[in-house]
Formats: C-alpha cells, structure tokens, sequence
C-alpha cells in the first residue's frame, strides 16, 4: 500500500466510529475525504518528481492491499504529462 500510515489512521477512525456508534460518522467521514485528498495531492507532487511513481501506482493500492474493489475505488493518481 501507499500511503500506510493514512491507512491506520482510516481503520483507526472506523474503529471508534463502531465502538461509539453514530456520533463519530462525521468525524471518521471527514477524515476519509481529508486524507484523500491530502494522498492524492501528494501523488500529484511525486508523479511529477518522480516519472517512475504513475507506474508504481498503479500496481500498488492506495489504502487497502489485496482488495480490487477499492482499487477501483482509488485509482492510481492522473497528472498532466508534461516532457
């Protein structure tokens, strides 16, 4: 996975929303969009440093390793290819 710490944080925040029930929905919600954007952002910056990462990224998930769904899901990061 790329982004392994944004991960835990996701499965961290899910887990309280289960044990708290519905008053963390929002905040487990709210951290999901932020952290992908924030991950999103930060591929657009690598893809562009980096020419190699469009195609680590596009073997390697996101978030979630050995699940296709969510690969679709979050898709390898789309730049302006610009050479």
């Amino acid at each position: 996975m790329r982004h392994p710490i944004y991960s835990g944080l996701l499965v961290f925040a899910v887990g309280r929303m289960l044990s708290a029930g519905r008053s963390r929905l929002l905040p487990a919600g709210l951290l999901t969009l932020l952290l992908t954007g924030k991950a999103r952002w930060e591929e657009q910056l690598l893809t562009a440093r980096f020419p190699d990462y469009r195609q680590y990224a596009a073997s390697t998930p996101r978030f979630w390793p050995g699940m296709p769904l969510l690969r679709r899901i979050n898709p390898p990061p789309v730049t302006d290819a610009k050479h």
